[in-house]
C-alpha cells in the first residue's frame, strides 16, 4: 500500500515542482544552449525498475573545452543540483522516483552480484542512500550494497530519513557527485 501512495505523492510533487520551476528551467535551457552551442540536455540510457531501460534526462553540466564562464555555470548547476531538474519528467513518465538508487548504465548489468540486482526491484531515484552515505568515497561494492538495502527495506521511515539527509546536504551547498571515479566494470575486472 505504501508504494502505491508513495507513487501518487511523488508524481504530484514532481508535477507541482515542474509547474513552479518551469520559468527557471526555461532560463537554464537557454543558458545551456548558449554554453553548449545547441542541446542543453544530457540524455543517457539507464536501467530502471525490473531492468527496464529508459532515457535519463539532465541539464548538461560537463564540457570538454572549459571557459571560465562555463566552469562557473557548470559548478553552479552541480552545487545547486539544478542539473537534476529534468528528471522530474522521468518521474512523471513513471520511470523514476524522487528517492531510490541512482540509475546506472545498462553496461553494468552483467557485473552485479545476485544481491546487487535487488536495486532494480524499485524505481531509481533522483536521490539515493548510497550517494548520501559517501558517493565517490565508497567502493562500488558498498554503493550497490546500500542500493540493495534500500530496495529490500523501502518504507516511509527510510524515505523520510533519506529526504532529511538530502535536504541537509542540499542546504549545505556541497555538490553530490554522481560521476564515479572508476566504473563498476573496471573495478570488477581487476
Amino acid at each position: 500500500m505504501y508504494l502505491f501512495v508513495r507513487q501518487i505523492i511523488q508524481k504530484t510533487v514532481a508535477l507541482i515542482l515542474l509547474f513552479v520551476l518551469f520559468p527557471l528551467m526555461i532560463i537554464l535551457s537557454l543558458l545551456g544552449a548558449i554554453y553548449f552551442g545547441g542541446n542543453p540536455f544530457f540524455v543517457q540510457k539507464r536501467v530502471g525498475k525490473n531492468n527496464k531501460v529508459f532515457s535519463l534526462i539532465k541539464f548538461r553540466s560537463l564540457k570538454i573545452a572549459h571557459t571560465e564562464a562555463f566552469s562557473t555555470y557548470s559548478k553552479f548547476l552541480r552545487t545547486t543540483h539544478l542539473d537534476e531538474l529534468p528528471q522530474l519528467i522521468n518521474i512523471l513518465l513513471n520511470q523514476m522516483s524522487i528517492i531510490g538508487p541512482r540509475p546506472l548504465p545498462p553496461d553494468y548489468l552483467p557485473y552485479y552480484t545476485q544481491n546487487e540486482h535487488k536495486r532494480h526491484l524499485v524505481k531509481p531515484g533522483i536521490v539515493g542512500l548510497s550517494q548520501l552515505k559517501g558517493g565517490n568515497s565508497l567502493s562500488w561494492t558498498n554503493r550497490l550494497r546500500y542500493d540493495s538495502f534500500y530496495a529490500s527495506k523501502v518504507s516511509l521511515s527510510l524515505d523520510l530519513y533519506i529526504l532529511n539527509l538530502s535536504t541537509k546536504k542540499l542546504l549545505s551547498g556541497k555538490p553530490t557527485q554522481h560521476h564515479f571515479s572508476t566504473s563498476l566494470i573496471e573495478e570488477r575486472k581487476s
